[in-house]
């Protein structure tokens, strides 16, 4: 069993990440991407609170790890971990989270 889980929320961002670098970089790449982003699930799943807190966007319990160009946006307190983002880093994130 898994230590994570991804949100319907997380796992429609993933897809839609995945879909757009097969698109404009081609499926190599977007494999490279998926395995990274699945490697750093488990990471978080080993090690929860190593995450980083931002605390003028979300409450104590929600961390970000980064897996560069993505922060992965999780609940660090439940169980499983529960994956609930995963955010281009160039996106505008405290319009997200207002």
């Amino acid at each position: 069993m898994n230590k994570w889980h991804v949100t319907e929320g997380a796992a429609v961002e993933l897809e839609n990440i995945i879909d757009y670098i097969t698109e404009h970089d081609g499926p190599d790449r977007a494999d490279a991407m998926l395995e990274k982003l699945h490697r750093a699930f488990h990471l978080i799943g080993e090690a929860p609170r190593a995450g980083v807190q931002k605390p003028r966007l979300t409450p104590p319990n929600i961390r970000w790890w980064l897996a560069v160009p993505f922060y992965v946006v999780y609940d660090c307190e439940s169980s499983p971990i529960r994956i609930d983002h995963i955010l281009h880093t160039a996106r505008n994130l405290p319009d997200l989270f207002d």
